[in-house]
């Protein structure tokens, strides 16, 4: 029995059923064989994109966030010293961690410098000033951070931060 026979035989078939049918039940058939569809249209298309959506949106701001510390890492990368440039450092003073913070607008709350860890506390600083503050003073003083505590305030990019600064050792 080849392909073709045996398709002929089920129309054939289902032919002879929908025959033997009234009209009551034709129409109820035809109603029930609209919801089996209508399921598995639903259940085949529409749900699968549905959770897939809602699973993007979900994971978007994640990814945001990951291209904002990309970029971050990126402008990090290049200010890099070049060569052996790295030797040359400023000294660790309170003075001259005072004059790099106002010259990107901060004010901090308390400074403590002790031989090569710097404690900085500042209240409503703007974040990203705050990073660029970061980025700057480790090439300037070969300062890295080794704590911090930052805590979002209603307005964006304004944050409270605790900073713990230690001074690399050339090598």
């Amino acid at each position: 029995m080849s392909l073709k026979t045996g398709m002929a035989t089920i129309v054939q078939a289902s032919s002879r059923y929908w025959a033997e049918r009234n009209l009551r039940e034709q129409r109820m058939l035809l109603a029930g064989l609209a919801a089996v569809l209508g399921a598995l249209i639903y259940l085949l298309l529409v749900s699968p994109a549905q959770t897939g959506i809602a699973r993007y949106n979900r994971s978007l701001p994640e990814i945001r966030q990951q291209v904002a510390q990309l970029q971050a890492l990126t402008q990090e990368a290049v200010s890099l010293p070049q060569g052996d440039a790295a030797g040359a450092t400023a000294p660790l003073t309170r003075e001259g961690l005072e004059a790099s913070l106002r010259r990107r607008g901060l004010k901090s709350e308390s400074i403590s410098v002790s031989g090569e860890i710097v404690r900085l506390q500042f209240a409503g600083a703007s974040f990203s000033s705050l990073t660029e503050w970061i980025n700057e003073s480790r090439a300037a003083f070969q300062l890295a951070v080794s704590e911090a505590t930052v805590t979002a305030q209603p307005t964006p990019d304004i944050v409270n931060a605790s900073l713990v600064l230690r001074q690399q050792k050339a090598q």
